[in-house]
């Protein structure tokens, strides 16, 4: 029997850096097919406001398409993302485990989707983009 196993990975993933890579090949693994969010540019303000996105979404989809592991990429908000691909797993970053927002675990549980915490976290792009933006101060 050949069990088809669709992943969500979901980020901004902006910019792109190895825990992103390590991320996806990570979360690829787990089934046989890979969907890619990358978040809205309307979200990346939100969560980073002074910042922004560093790429925006068009950039971030040429980018995540030419990597091995990604199969498709989307672009939507988070909710949207899981209500629409409605994979079997949901990939995230350890990071996540235990402040992942209850409107994403309620999605889950309706949906039966599995929650899998994956510990590739080398980074963080806010941090690198901070670090960056101090430098050119």
């Amino acid at each position: 029997m050949n069990e088809h196993i669709t992943v969500l990975a979901d980020g901004c993933l902006d910019p792109m850096h190895e825990g992103h890579i390590a991320y996806l090949d990570a979360a690829k693994a787990l089934g046989t097919r890979l969907v890619v969010n990358t978040v809205t540019d309307a979200e990346i303000w939100q969560k980073r406001p002074t910042i922004g996105p560093f790429l925006p979404a068009e950039s971030r989809l040429a980018v995540l398409r030419g990597l091995r592991a990604v199969d498709e990429v989307v672009v939507m908000d988070t909710l949207d993302a899981l209500r629409t691909v409605k994979p079997q797993i949901y990939a995230k970053g350890k990071d996540w485990e235990g402040r992942l927002p209850e409107a994403e675990l309620k999605v889950c549980a309706e949906l039966g989707i599995t929650v899998k915490y994956l510990d590739t976290v080398h980074n963080s792009s806010t941090a690198l983009l901070k670090k960056f933006i101090a430098q050119l101060k």
